[in-house]
């Protein structure tokens, strides 16, 4: 039960000033300006200013967050590449 929840990927953003992530098993790094954190659907980076971890639970795949945030993306070259992207490289 406890690994089908740590598994399950949400992120819930309040008013660009607070972030809520489950699926979260490792954070990979961090700064004012930067968090990057491993999830279970990949790496990713939330970006901004004065970012403050609140709470960071592994064992429960929690990772809560605030501060300004400007931007959230993933690292997109763990997506597989398609057969055609493949041929068209």
């Amino acid at each position: 039960m406890a690994e089908e929840a740590k598994a399950k990927h949400i992120i819930t953003v309040e008013g660009r000033k607070r972030a809520d992530l489950t699926g979260v098993t490792d954070v990979l790094c961090f700064d004012e300006d930067c968090v990057t954190a491993d999830t279970a659907d990949g790496a990713m980076t939330i970006r901004g200013r004065e970012l403050h971890i609140t709470t960071l639970d592994l064992e429960k795949g929690i990772l809560m967050l605030d501060g300004e945030i400007t931007e959230i993306s993933y690292d997109h070259s763990a997506v597989k590449t398609s057969f055609f992207g493949k041929i068209l490289k």
